[in-house]
């Protein structure tokens, strides 16, 4: 059974819910794709122009010396400090069966927190993508050229950075990479998650944007994503 073949009516209602320390508007997205033949999800658009992917990623690139330099987070306020203090808390007992070291781990959210809203996306979207792409392996490598954490196709490092793939297994240059691309696509979208999500995995996995293991995809991103929503019960 394949894409063409199928019809699958899929009601898909994504509310993210806004970063622990409230300074960024969520991203909210209440969609409804019928999926029907090949063209279902649009592939993405070619970029003609590079330079503003290449500048967010340019500042990861050259602080990928170590694995162990998350950048620091910064609050406008002790509330926004506290708030993310309890988020990451609270990230940190679910994370904690995939990544058994705490150092590690705490790093890892830093990580995430502050590139997911460098580029004004939901944090637990994100994690989700992760969990779904690496299962929160830095050290992933896919079958077909994906790395670390958010599965960033090799070819990535060739079209908008120094073309050192290697630097993809460096935690915050992943992440930077990543975000960046997912941003640029749901710009792309015109805010559109699903079809956001559908492209990255299929840049990620190396297939056509309407195979059926993009849309199988897709509702497991959306599906793991509610385990890592946060609601700050001090509000």
């Amino acid at each position: 059974m394949n894409a063409t073949s199928v019809f699958l009516l899929v009601a898909i209602v994504v509310v993210a819910v806004a970063p622990a320390n409230g300074e960024t508007p969520a991203i909210e997205a209440k969609q409804s794709h019928a999926i029907a033949g090949s063209d279902s999800i649009p592939p993405a658009k070619p970029i003609t122009d590079l330079s503003l992917l290449h500048d967010r990623v340019a500042s990861a690139i050259s602080a990928a010396k170590t694995y162990d330099d998350p950048p620091v987070p910064e609050f406008k306020d002790a509330a926004n400090a506290r708030g993310f203090m309890r988020w990451r808390s609270e990230m940190s007992k679910r994370l904690k069966p995939a990544i058994p070291d705490e150092r590690q781990r705490l790093s890892f959210l830093d990580a995430v927190w502050y590139e997911s809203r460098r580029a004004g996306l939901d944090v637990s979207l994100v994690l989700a993508l992760i969990e779904r792409l690496s299962a929160f392996n830095r050290k992933f490598y896919g079958p077909k050229g994906a790395i670390g954490y958010l599965g960033v196709h090799a070819a990535w490092t060739r079209r908008i950075g120094d073309g050192d793939d290697y630097k993809l297994y460096h935690v915050e240059t992943n992440l930077r990479y990543g975000t960046s691309i997912i941003r640029h696509l749901l710009d792309d979208n015109k805010g559109d998650l699903y079809y956001t999500i559908g492209q990255y995995l299929a840049d990620s996995w190396q297939v056509p944007a309407n195979d059926l293991s993009v849309f199988r995809g897709i509702e497991e991103v959306f599906a793991i994503q509610r385990k890592w929503v946060y609601l700050d019960a001090s509000k």
